[in-house]
């Protein structure tokens, strides 16, 4: 597990990122969230769904079987970190991060979809 808040959160992706043929480890997924995690994405342009963190791993599941991801692979990237249709489209990721016992855990993410009236921050664009 990542030593530092903003490893924890490249940990997770490339944890869920996958190569062809392969599916993602998801005990070693569930292991970089708190039991008690939240996760609120959206999962269409008007709707959000929270999910706890073993709904997330299966929402994955879902969507990898739905996809056909095994086949082509799947990678999920950090763009940029700043701290305090429907193949997959770009989002804009937040995590609340806590230490417990001395290693870094995810506690909360949200997810938004970046609109032309709701667009990507400035200091998030490459």
């Amino acid at each position: 597990m990542a030593n530092t808040a903003e490893g924890v959160v490249t940990n997770l992706y490339s944890l869920v990122s996958s190569e062809p043929g392969t599916t993602p480890d998801w005990d070693k997924v569930r292991a970089a969230f708190i039991p008690e995690a939240v996760v609120v994405l959206r999962t269409s342009r008007e709707g959000t769904t929270v999910f706890s963190v073993d709904g997330f791993v299966q929402d994955f599941v879902t969507f990898i079987e739905r996809a056909n991801v095994i086949e082509r692979g799947f990678q999920e990237r950090v763009v940029k970190v700043k701290t305090s249709e429907r193949p997959p489209q770009q989002g804009v990721d937040s995590f609340l991060v806590v230490k417990q016992d001395g290693q870094w855990k995810i506690a909360a993410v949200t997810n938004d979809i970046p609109t032309p009236e709701h667009p990507v921050p400035a200091e998030l664009q490459d």
